[in-house]
């Protein structure tokens, strides 16, 4: 009786069926190669473009030059990323030209060390001349639930303009959040749990009467905004304390295809 081939084989045997060569990492060279994707992608309005491990160079060279694709040849228009929601404002008006080119830096050192401040630069390059500019977002919660401080910096300067009433609320919630600000939730983790009980209850409470407010007056933010301000700063509104801050995911009013 003959052998059955072995789980190795029978998967290098798909993948000399199946598998497509690429030409190379080098992000600026021509990406004629990364066509086959082109199939595999069809009408689909979103792709997801994952890694085996952060901080892996080839992955980053690779993930932006399909970024190139979907934005070049296949008309995407949204650049999502594992990347605070909140801290996103600030880089998708870069990206859309607002600054200077090495403002970068200053508005998200985590960029770097994630290996992707290669590709924001280049989507700022490519807004200056396309058709249809590429907007960006983050998806992740603040600081990798280290800190409300990034969610609730743009909300005061929203509630500033729209509902001055509501600044009191955010005053509390910000001097409660900065006693366990941290770059991360395993370091701020301790140090909201050394918080006294009664400091936990009031962030908790006023997080949640700041939800309350926002939902319970829209018609009057309304009048003194606009929708797509209402929709996108009530997002960046949190619930609960630093192990489960809620925040929404970015609703761009975009040109379709989708997002990348």
């Amino acid at each position: 009786m003959p052998a059955l081939p072995s789980g190795h084989d029978q998967l290098a045997q798909w993948l000399r069926q199946h598998a497509t060569s690429l030409a190379g990492l080098d992000p600026a060279a021509p990406i004629d190669d990364l066509e086959p994707l082109r199939d595999i992608i069809g009408d689909a309005r979103v792709v997801a473009v994952g890694e085996n491990s952060h901080f892996i160079r080839e992955f980053s060279l690779a993930r932006h030059r399909i970024l190139r694709f979907l934005a070049e040849r296949c008309g995407f228009t949204v650049y999502a990323l594992e990347f605070g929601f909140s801290e996103g404002f600030p880089v998708d008006t870069w990206v859309g030209g607002a600054g200077q080119d090495d403002d970068l830096d200053l508005l998200s050192e985590v960029a770097i060390p994630w290996g992707v401040s290669h590709s924001l630069r280049w989507l700022r390059q490519h807004n200056h001349t396309a058709a249809h500019p590429v907007r960006f977002t983050g998806v992740g919660i603040p600081e990798a639930g280290g800190s409300l401080l990034p969610a609730l910096t743009p909300l005061a300067d929203y509630v500033r303009d729209v509902d001055p009433e509501a600044l009191p609320m955010l005053d509390t919630a910000r001097g409660i959040a900065e006693q366990f600000a941290a770059p991360s939730g395993a370091l701020a983790a301790p140090a909201w749990a050394r918080l006294e009980t009664a400091e936990q209850d009031a962030l908790s409470a006023v997080l949640a009467r700041l939800l309350i407010r926002f939902r319970s007056v829209e018609p009057l933010h309304l009048t003194r905004s606009d929708r797509d301000s209402y929709c996108t700063t009530s997002r960046c509104n949190v619930s609960r304390g630093p192990s489960t801050p809620t925040t929404g995911s970015a609703s761009w009013p975009t040109s379709t295809p989708g997002a990348a």
